[in-house]
This record gives C-alpha cells, structure tokens and sequence, in this order.
C-alpha cells in the first residue's frame, strides 16, 4: 500500500500521515531535510517528540536505500524537501532535465514490499514567481507528485486539518472479458498495515479531523501505466552520433561473419521454415523440439506470457531489463519489484519473492548488475502453479554451461529465454527463443502468429546453435577484456566498480547523472540509470576493447 498525504503549511499533513501507520509497529522515518537556522531545528524537535520511540529515524535524500532496507512502514517527509535536496545534488536550478527526478522518485516510491506513506507539499495554487529556480522547483513538484500519484493506491489532501480522499485518476481498465482483475492483496501490505479500512468508494470521504484516518478509500487501476518514461528507454536511443558507444550491451557493432553469411543465404522467397531451428537448439540444449519456441527476439516471451498463462501476480526481480514489466503493465497484471542489494552483492533473495506469486522473472546473468546467480537459488522458487521465467540472454558469456536453466526438465513451470542478439551481435534480426516443458511450450505457441519468425532469424539461431566452441572463445575473450577494464577503472579515485559475468560492469560514482551528462559532453556514451531499483549513481557501461576503455578512463579521471 503506497499512500500520498498532500496539504499546505500548517495544514496538519504530517500528523495524518502519522496517523496512518499501525500502533507498535517499527516505523522507519525517512526525514529528507535538515535544519538550516534555529527556527527549522524547533520544527523538526517537535515533530520527532511527537513520534513514538520505536520509530528509526533516517536522514537525507537516499530514499530508495532506506525504502529497501526497511523491515516494517515507511514514513517519508517530505517530497518537497527531497525534490530540493536532490536539485541541489545535480545543479537543476538554472537548467538540466527535470525528468530526471521524476524517474528517480518513482524507482522509490515502488521499491521494497513495506507500506510507504509519503507527505507531499500543495504547491503551485498562488501566483507565478518570476524567479526561475523558483519555477522550476514548482514544476519539479508538478510533475513528481503526478506520477507518484498515478501509482499511489490512496491519495488524501488536507486542508485546514480536515482530510479529503481523492477519487482514482481513471476507471479500472477492462478487458475483453470483462473488468480487469483487481491487484492481488498481500496480507503484509493491506489495509491492515496502514491503519486504513479496504477501499469502499470511488467518491471522497467526508471530512475528518487530523487525527484519524479517511473513513473510505478509492479503488485504484489494477496495473496502473508507470509515468517514467524509463520502461520504453533502450541503449540504443542513448548514443549520439560520433560517440564512443558503451551504453549498448551488444558484443561489437559487428555481426559474427558465419552468423551474417548464414543470414544473406536465408531464403526469403519462400514462407519461413522453423524445423532447421527447433532441431539446432534441440540438440544444443539435449532437449526435444516440443521443447522449444522460436522468438522474434528473446523479449517477445514477455508479451506471449500474460496472454498465454494470464498470471493474477507477477514478481520481477530488480533492478532487471525492463521489458517485463513494460509487458506485464500493458497487460493489467499486478507486479511486485523484488529487491537485490548492492551491498549484498546483488545476489538473489528467493525468500523476498512473494509466496503468491504465479510468475516470477529473473535475469541470470543479470542486466544490469551482471550477477550471476546459484542455479539453485533460481530452482528454489520453481513450484506447481507458478511459472518462473530465467531470461538467459547474457548466458553466452559465461564459458561453461553449469549455470544455465535450459535442460532442466524436472522444475515445474520454468521457461529459460535465450538471446542471439547480443553475442553475435545482429539485434536487428530479432532472433531468439525459449525452452520449457512441452505443455507450457505447446500452450506458448498457440498465442504466436503463423510464422513467428522470419527466414533470415531462423538462420540466424541455427548459425548460432551449431558454432560452439566459436561461442566458447569469444566467451572467454570477453571475459579477458572485462577483467582488463575492471583493473584499469578500480584505479580511478570515485569509481567503484561492480563486475558481474557478462558483457558489461557497473560503475558506481557520487553523481551518476551529472557523470553521464559530463561524459556524453566529451564523447562517451554509457548508460544510466534508467532501470528499476537501481539508484541513479550507478552508470552501465560495455565492455571494450583497450582503446576504448582508455577513453572512458581518461574522461572519468576528468569529471570525478
């Protein structure tokens, strides 16, 4: 349940907002200002003796940490002095997107799994200012408080210490069949845990005094449509011509030469034949073809998915590619984002995954973090009546094939995806595939149009299947390089450097997109962060030759 309290100064917002959260619970207290003169410091020694002595009290503007990394509600105040704090911390008073803001505040406001109330400031009522940071501070808020409200299940406006419950934005979306499912309720998280009744009306709620919570609740959309445009972004949009491109994960802009020739051979006169395919991955994977569903690129399974198993939740593991939950969203499927840490490493926390839960996503090895996980963390959450999804694209770049999902044939539910994209470097071909049990597999397909995949694709997986050991090699080349650019940036004071497995690391610095800003500025194109969970100070960056590498590490030894 994530909660919005809106109201001017002096309205009483905070103490509704209080007022929310359950007695006895381990309230973590988000406090995302500090005291600047004597007549703030009285303010802030008032509110913090009002609140009981179980709470914890964090400060500053690393929301999204405390929202992890709390064990019970969360209670931030204020959105306000966050959007201050943070236009501070990337010099966005004169100038500078402000979208970035809006991405950041959404990746924390759906983070973790524990209720979340947010007090948020009405600005914008009175006349325009003619100052410009002025301006843009109220245009921050604008927009911020849109989109946190777009995806907040309860929004309240208090005025003048009376409480008023805003009506859903839009209707429930409907499908074909009918209205769409509501979002699954989660005890943990419910109406209980918030100190609030379960919704009853669309309409407001009468007024109330400070002190207690709205007596009703609008009915939010099912899946309501993120408004960070950071679901539809790609790699491939960031690169400005002329840049150095390390922002996309494709091995090189070079096609593998046999995979190219078997491409410009395919036959295009002819309607696409998918049997050379199903037997080459058949007999890479030492599984039937009944097992395997040639893709139009390995992230077409996740718009086939919701239509073909009609999941009534969804757990994706984040910070992960996002395309599934894109996909998800535009179907109305509840999704639940499961956290990894970085200061765990990033590893894989099955126990995080909600129990009810019928499809979970997770990439292994993990874009972007580049974890690879113990198969045996993955195999744990497979179970009747729940479909696991093991996006595999990276797998090519792990040398040996221990790691891999795809022959498992004894786990219930799994569907591993596979990639011919970015090893073999043709992400215009749209080739892929998935495996999965000859059911699952067979029920995948019926929601497939008729020839699913073109000609040259098709020749494109088979080139790829039937090359093996050029796989190993280039694996392990990549690899070399990888351990060759970790060395060189662990050098550069400022820079803390996440490996990984794959075909990229990640960069960690104090001002991530001030750094990408000041990196494209000089020609170097990396990729920030634009994914789920993943905090803004965490840059993505490709693996590549020395030349390249120098490049980066000459510009980054500049900016930090």
């Amino acid at each position: 349940m994530r909660t919005l309290v809106i109201g001017g100064t002096r309205s009483g917002k905070s103490r509704v907002a209080e007022g929310l959260l359950p007695d006895g619970s381990a309230v973590t207290y988000v406090a995302t200002g500090s005291a600047s003169d004597e007549e703030m410091h009285e303010r802030i020694r008032r509110h913090r003796a009002r609140r009981p002595d179980r709470w914890s009290t964090v400060e500053g503007t690393d929301v999204e940490a405390a929202v992890i990394a709390a064990e019970g509600p969360v209670l931030v105040d204020s959105l306000g002095l966050w959007v201050t704090g943070r236009m501070d911390a990337e010099g966005l008073w004169e100038a500078g997107d402000l979208g970035l803001l809006v991405s950041e505040a959404v990746r924390w406001f759906t983070a973790g799994a524990a209720p979340l109330v947010v007090v948020v400031e009405d600005v914008g009522g009175g006349v325009v200012s003619v100052d410009r940071g002025t301006r843009r501070w109220v245009d921050a808020m604008g927009e911020v408080t849109a989109a946190l409200s777009a995806l907040a299940d309860r929004v309240l406006l208090v005025v003048a210490g009376r409480t008023v419950e805003l009506p859903a934005p839009v209707a429930a979306p409907t499908t074909q069949d009918g209205p769409a499912r509501p979002a699954a309720q989660d005890p943990a998280v419910g109406p209980a845990a918030t100190g609030g009744p379960a919704p009853a009306s669309s309409a407001p709620a009468p007024s109330a005094p400070a002190s207690s919570a709205p007596a009703s609740s609008a009915p939010a959309p099912s899946a309501p449509e993120p408004t960070d445009g950071a679901l539809a972004q790609h790699g491939d949009t960031m690169v400005p011509e002329g840049a150095l491109d390390l922002a996309v994960n494709v091995l090189s802009d070079r096609p593998a030469r046999h995979v190219l020739q078997a491409v410009e051979r395919a036959d295009e006169a002819t309607y696409p034949d998918q049997t050379p395919a199903l037997v080459a991955v058949s007999s890479l994977t030492g599984l039937t073809v009944d097992h395997v569903v040639l893709l139009a690129g390995a992230a077409e399974a996740f718009w086939l998915l919701p239509h073909a198993l009609r999941p009534s939740r969804a757990a994706v593991v984040h910070p992960y590619f996002t395309a599934a939950d894109a996909a998800l969203r535009a179907c109305d499927v509840p999704v639940t984002r499961v956290p990894r840490d970085a200061a765990d490493g990033w590893r894989l926390r099955p126990d995080r995954v909600p129990v009810d839960a019928d499809l979970v996503v997770v990439g292994n090895p993990n874009n972007p973090t580049g974890t690879l996980d113990d198969p045996g963390d993955i195999a744990s959450l497979c179970r009747p009546g729940r479909t696991v999804v093991v996006d595999e694209a990276f797998m090519d770049f792990v040398s040996d094939g221990r790691s891999s999902l795809a022959g498992r044939v004894d786990l219930p539910g799994l569907v591993v995806l596979r990639s011919v994209t970015k090893m073999w470097s043709v992400p215009g071909i749209r080739a892929g595939y998935l495996v999965a049990a000859p059911d699952l597999a067979a029920r995948i397909r019926r929601h497939q149009q008729p020839w699913p995949v073109s000609s040259r694709a098709i020749a494109a997986i088979v080139a790829a299947a039937d090359n093996e050991p050029w796989r190993t090699e280039t694996a392990e080349g990549v690899a070399r390089r990888r351990r060759a650019m970790v060395r060189r940036l662990e050098r550069i004071e400022g820079v803390v450097v996440h490996e990984g497995a794959a075909n990229f690391i990640l960069l960690e610095v104090a001002a991530g997109p001030a750094v990408h800003r000041a990196l494209l500025a000089r020609g170097v194109a990396v990729r920030p962060s634009t994914f789920p969970l993943l905090p803004p100070r965490f840059l993505r960056v490709a693996v590549r030759d020395a030349q390249a590498v120098e490049q980066l590490a000459v510009a980054l030894e500049a900016i930090v």
